[in-house]
């Protein structure tokens, strides 16, 4: 898709990439490519909070065997492998579970609403031109908290 991208059009729409993984892509699909990323953003301090429901929802997505394929790219085998074990045997909790920490805090950003907005600048500081912000509310008050910091920073 990227190499597609960069040689017969205009853009990609990225999903599920970490910060670390923009370089590489940038090197793969060229650096005229207009990059959109969908970024899943927890405005939460909670941190079991953000651990349980974000392992869960990358879970489901991290799975599937394009996404998985390009974890495998991104370099998350490793962190990844006990997670699609459990989950081919369908022990789906265990599987969730078996997320680490560091790929919850490298693909979900999460925290306060201003650290989510400073890392969602980062990303754009990268060659993410287009943020698509997808919102995993936790609690109310966080969610009313960063739509109220978020249009007045990222826009």
């Amino acid at each position: 898709m990227l190499r597609l991208a960069g040689s017969d059009g205009d853009g990609a729409l990225l999903s599920w990439a970490a910060f670390g993984d923009i370089a590489r892509i940038r090197e793969t699909a060229g650096t005229d490519v207009t990059l959109g990323q969908r970024l899943f953003v927890c405005p939460s301090t909670d941190r079991e909070q953000v651990l349980a429901v974000a392992r869960r929802q990358i879970a489901w997505y991290a799975t599937t065997p394009t996404y998985r394929a390009f974890h495998e790219w991104a370099g998350r085998t490793e962190p990844f492998e006990a997670m699609w074990k459990l989950w081919e045997v369908g022990d789906r909790r265990a599987a969730v579970e078996a997320i680490p920490e560091r790929v919850v805090d490298e693909l979900v950003i999460n925290g306060s609403p201003a650290e989510c907005v400073e890392h969602v600048e980062r990303f754009r500081q990268a060659g993410i031109k287009i943020p698509l912000i997808h919102v995993i509310p936790i609690g109310n008050s966080m969610f009313e908290a960063a739509l109220s910091v978020a249009p007045t920073t990222l826009l």
